[in-house]
């Protein structure tokens, strides 16, 4: 079983409008693979998107509203989170994707991703079968069940202000997007730092 916590309508649809608008003439720069403090680079074979730099307001509003989720968070995943990363404001184009990964508390890798304890994705635009105006398709984020499961991976497209929330050692990946441009924000919460 995949541990999600989904929180609908986190943002409204004006809200999201009004995000992807400042987005579309924010700097973008390929996102890197690993943090580079950590040998991070660019691996378009592992990861092809678009990593935005916001404008410091909205930067400062995404903050606030992923921090308010903190104590939901530690409710639902039973333990206690400490700082909130900056949040990485993200742009799927035409055939971007990310392959099967893990954001963090795995012993695989030994940089700062290691005390990540919840991962957070949340939805700026509306899929569509179909290509409309700020509608991307494809791009959906499916989970794998841990190796030992038999259960089938699970795919899900929330709704544009959506949120979900799982642990950073879920297995995910986003698939290459069909059409328009996919908006969303990833952030991740840190265990607490120890008394």
């Amino acid at each position: 079983m995949i541990d999600l916590l989904p929180i609908p309508a986190l943002l409204t649809p004006q809200q999201c409008v009004h995000w992807c608008d400042a987005l579309d003439d924010a700097t973008a720069a390929p996102a890197a693979v690993l943090d580079p403090a950590y040998g991070g680079r660019v691996a378009p074979q592992i990861r092809r998107v678009a990593r935005l730099q916001p404008p410091a307001a909205l930067q400062s509003q995404a903050m606030q509203l992923l921090g308010a989720l903190q104590p939901q968070l530690q409710a639902y995943f039973g333990q206690a989170l400490g700082r909130c990363e900056p949040a990485q404001f993200l742009r799927y184009e035409v055939g971007d994707f990310f392959v099967a990964h893990q954001d963090g508390n795995t012993p695989l890798l030994r940089d700062a991703s290691l005390s990540r304890r919840v991962s957070l994705v949340l939805l700026l635009n509306d899929a569509s079968l179909t290509a409309q105006e700020g509608c991307y398709g494809g791009g959906e984020l499916v989970f794998h069940p841990h190796y030992s499961s038999a259960a089938a991976p699970s795919r899900h497209t929330p709704a544009a202000g959506s949120l979900l929330a799982f642990r950073a050692e879920t297995t995910h990946e986003v698939l290459p997007v069909t059409h328009g441009r996919r908006y969303s924000i990833a952030g991740w919460f840190h265990a607490a730092e120890p008394a």
